[in-house]
């Protein structure tokens, strides 16, 4: 290769594709290897490996090479280089070891940029070619402890200073080794794990269960009237049925009980119960503090943020100008969202009057006059508990503009929906220039308290709503204002001047940087993108990789939308099953018949739940091209989550808790629970649970897009526990965690915190009594005194808060499917009840019965997403959808209305 100063490496990736979302690259990597004699002189290389400003194509000069004459490019000016000159050592700087003969991971290698002390090998507080002098010093020196891993030049820890080595010190080259934007709160600190110590030894009966062994059947029926399901008693130890027992309040949780009781019924306390009532603790927590300082937290540092953006359009030219004319645009949209009063400046009352028509209108997707792409417009219809009222409603469509809309980072010409991006290059620049605008901005800017005394600046303002709603939802999946400083910073250093960005030279430098930076792993919508043939498994990355950019307040990962995500078209190939019988997924793509809608059977399957995975087989869900292939690489990666991991973030763990649900019950559990009807009815409850989590966070989630004997009888006890352990302490150390972290962020009202307390202290009960139960010891007498009165209990878990909020009809939209204009509707109906044949004591059943959750789940014009209102009207219809196939035929249609 010429001088012995260095050596050329070619690195191909390979074309597998991960779930991680890694990208199908073919890149040339350069190392550089110095030898302390030629660190101020310079690094030769040939040509044609990269072009003078680390673009790996045919070289040409710039500030950084320069040619030698002899056919090769040399490095110069070593001692000179400023921030900006980082990427372009980084480019060919990026490599992992599997193809220099080392296997494993030998060093880092990700999309994601991070600060690394280890790197720092002279400690002078910066990576730079310092460092990399001080390695060639050890070059090719096997490491140990004994001579201090080379003195440290082991940076990768494989055992030898190499190439691996050298990336390192690449990944992070030139960046001050400061401390990190805090951006990835952690709050698994908040969450005690539980694990049941019982051995399950319950007392039994064999099934079929003649009528005869229940204890207090007589009685029952007497005043339920269990004509309809005395077959299915039988046979599985419980029975489901309507419920209307004549209170009038079909969709209350927690009424049954007390009504059950006073009729001299035994209680059952289902798992149903005990979700819905952490729902309301969840919802109503969050309505809290968004309608009492969200709200104007956002309308104050929108306002702030406006004033700004028009200053700068006074100030600035060109580019600069433009780009704050667009942020001026963008913000006064927020403004007039929040607070509809106020004054639309003139400059961009018709750019902004145009957006807030389609916003009310709502008819799906239409050509942003802003932003220069397709946005779905019905997204801004308030719905989940924001309809309850008219902050809430403002609330609901500012947060959601702030959160889907995207400065885009990649333009070309020709651009559009079928082209390699959604915009062109000019207003790709335009739209990067912005977010770097906006970014800076709400770092520096100062917002007034209401309170009239002292001020914060926007990033606190913004980090206290990004903090609060990440502990419910999670972290954006979409870059973030703070990623976007961090670059600028890095480039820019701390006295970056936005008039640094006229220069070509920095904007792509910057734009370079930030394309580095990680992608979305959800596809929302952004641009509608029309998918071309071929089309393959790997067109999904290519549109998430159309939609990057930054969005200010952008929706959350959630791991639901990412499953969903990647079961759908185009991730999943054409349908190959019957033609005749269409399945629930079946759809149109616009080339082949597809799997165009998830189902939430496909989320329950992947947390655990064979029946569902059965049932998505049964029902033809599961004939497409690579479903299984798809499946099978997710059903891997969370299959490898900790505990850790699943217990993140509040959304997380409630999924945690429905994964105890969803497992097959072992010997010494009660009969009826290793009935295939038991499962189908936990698939049920978890479905039901899952449809109140998105309904909860339908603004901050992002969404998928395309989605007895003789004598007389003992008494019986007053009631039973679903003897399920393991889930009452998931989501008692959910609950915990809920009121910890909550307390921790300032964010919880003392009321609230009653209701939560007592939620907690509830559970905690439930679960001793279930232990006790699985272990055939009997009832204590404060067990009994308990479920006697668990009604009143169950009480103070509501104390305050509204019909609406207790009721259970609600609905969410989880999924889009462009094709048909159409959504996935997730629903939760009236109240059903179940009555089961419980173990007694002394030996026999006996009958107890208590309220659970209706599931549904339907296809619906995106235009017209439903309100929680809507779907109380419908399901008080004749229009109403039906049960799901898999669950009515458990289901008895027999109003109970004694």
């Amino acid at each position: 290769m010429g001088s012995p100063g260095y050596h050329v490496l070619k690195r191909t990736y390979g074309k597998g594709r991960t779930m991680q979302g890694k990208r199908h690259i073919r890149r040339l990597v350069l190392i550089a290897v110095l030898l302390p004699s030629v660190f101020t002189s310079a690094i030769q290389a040939e040509p044609t490996y990269f072009d003078g400003c680390g673009y790996l194509v045919q070289g040409v000069e710039c500030v950084l090479f320069a040619a030698d004459g002899g056919g090769q490019y040399v490095l110069e000016n070593l001692g000179n280089f400023v921030a900006g000159d980082r990427i372009r050592v980084r480019g060919v700087l990026d490599l992992t070891c599997a193809t220099i003969g080392m296997q494993g991971d030998g060093c880092i290698s990700n999309n994601a940029i991070s600060l690394c002390p280890e790197s720092d090998l002279n400690a002078d507080g910066t990576v730079s070619f310092p460092d990399v002098a001080a390695l060639t010093v050890q070059w090719r020196r096997d490491c140990d402890e004994q001579n201090n891993g080379c003195n440290g030049a082991d940076v990768s820890g494989n055992g030898v200073v190499d190439f691996c080595d050298l990336a390192v010190i690449a990944e992070h080259w030139l960046a001050d080794l400061l401390p990190s934007l805090p951006e990835q709160p952690s709050f698994t600190a908040y969450y005690t794990p539980y694990s049941s110590p019982v051995q399950p030894d319950a007392a039994g009966y064999d099934l079929p269960l003649p009528l005869s062994e229940i204890l207090n059947y007589a009685d029952v029926d007497s005043k339920l009237d269990l004509a309809g399901v005395t077959s299915m008693l039988q046979e599985n130890g419980f029975a489901l049925m309507s419920y209307e027992l004549g209170y009038g309040e079909p969709n209350n949780m927690v009424a049954p009980y007390g009504v059950l009781a006073n009729r001299g019924i035994p209680i059952f306390v289902t798992s149903d119960t005990l979700l819905h009532l952490y729902h309301i603790q969840f919802d109503e927590t969050l309505r809290e503090i968004e309608e009492a300082e969200f709200y104007y937290d956002i309308r104050d540092l929108t306002a702030a943020l406006l004033d700004v953006a028009l200053h700068q359009y006074g100030q600035f030219e060109g580019d600069l100008r433009e780009a704050a004319r667009r942020n001026a645009a963008y913000l006064a949209v927020a403004q007039k969202l929040i607070d509809p009063a106020s004054a639309l400046p003139p400059l961009i009352s018709d750019l902004v009057a145009a957006e807030l028509a389609k916003i009310d209108a709502h008819e799906g997707f239409a050509p942003s006059d802003i932003f220069l792409y397709s946005e779905d417009y019905s997204q801004y219809i308030p719905r989940g508990h924001y309809t309850r009222s008219q902050i809430l409603k403002q609330y609901f469509k500012t947060f959601m503009w702030l959160g889907r809309m995207t400065f885009l980072l990649k333009g070309s010409d020709p651009h559009g929906q079928t082209c390699a991006a959604l915009i062109s290059t000019y207003d790709a620049r335009i739209q990067t220039i912005q977010a770097a605008l906006l970014a800076q901005a709400t770092k520096q800017i100062q917002v007034a308290n209401r309170s009239g005394q002292g001020s914060r600046t926007g990033r606190d303002i913004w980090n206290r709503i990004y903090e609060v709603t990440a502990f419910y939802v999670g972290l954006a999946d979409d870059l973030t204002p703070y990623e976007y400083m961090e670059v600028l910073n890095r480039i820019f250093g701390a006295d970056f001047e936005f008039t640094d960005l006229e220069s070509d030279y920095n904007y792509l430098t910057l734009k370079s940087e930030l394309a580095l930076l990680r992608s979305p792993r959800i596809f929302g919508g952004t641009g509608n993108v029309i998918v071309m043939p071929p089309m393959t498994s790997e067109s999904l990355d290519e549109i998430l990789d159309k939609t990057k950019g930054m969005r200010f307040m952008g929706q959350r990962f959630i791991p639901d939308s990412y499953m969903f995500q990647n079961l759908v078209f185009p991730a999943v190939g054409p349908y190959t099953g019957d033609a005749v019988v269409k399945p629930f997924t079946w759809g149109f793509t616009g080339v082949f018949v597809g799997r165009v809608f998830p189902r939430g059977l496909d989320a329950m399957a992947l947390l655990g739940s064979d029946v569902a995975k059965q049932i998505l087989i049964d029902e033809g869900d599961t004939d497409y091209e690579e479903y299984w292939l798809q499946f099978n690489q997710l059903k891997a990666e969370f299959d490898a989550l900790s505990e850790t991991d699943w217990n993140r973030n509040l959304y997380w763990s409630w999924l945690y808790s429905l994964k105890a649900l969803l497992v097959r019950s072992t010997e010494g559990h009660p009969r009826f629970m290793h009935t295939e009807a038991w499962r189908k009815k936990q698939l049920n409850a978890a479905l039901a649970s899952w449809a109140e989590l998105r309904h909860d966070t339908i603004l901050y989630a992002k969404q998928s897009s395309t989605g007895g004997g003789g004598g007389m009888p003992p008494p019986p006890p007053p009631g039973y526990v679903e003897p399920v352990p393991e889930f009452f302490g998931r989501l008692c150390a959910l609950t915990k965690m809920t009121r910890e972290g909550l307390v921790e962020l300032d964010a919880l009202s003392v009321e609230a915190a009653t209701r939560i307390t007592a939620l907690e202290d509830m559970l905690g009960r439930l679960i001793e009594i279930a232990e006790r139960q699985l272990t055939n010891q009997p009832p204590t007498d404060d067990d009994n005194m308990y479920l006697k009165g668990f009604a009143a209990s169950l009480q103070q878990t509501v104390t305050g808060v509204s019909d609406a909020a207790v009721a259970t009809t609600l609905v969410a939209d989880v999924h889009t499917d462009t094709n048909s204009e159409q959504v996935l509707e997730e629903g939760v109906g009236h109240v059903d009840l179940i009555v089961v044949a419980c173990p007694h004591p002394t030996g026999g059943a006996f009958l107890a019965a208590g309220p659970v959750l209706s599931y549904y789940e339907f296809k619906y014009p995106m235009a017209d997403r439903l309100t929680d209102e809507a779907w109380t009207e419908m399901l008080n219809s004749p229009n109403k959808p039906d049960r799901p196939a898999w669950y009515s035929e458990l289901f008895a249609p027999v109003p109970v209305n004694r």
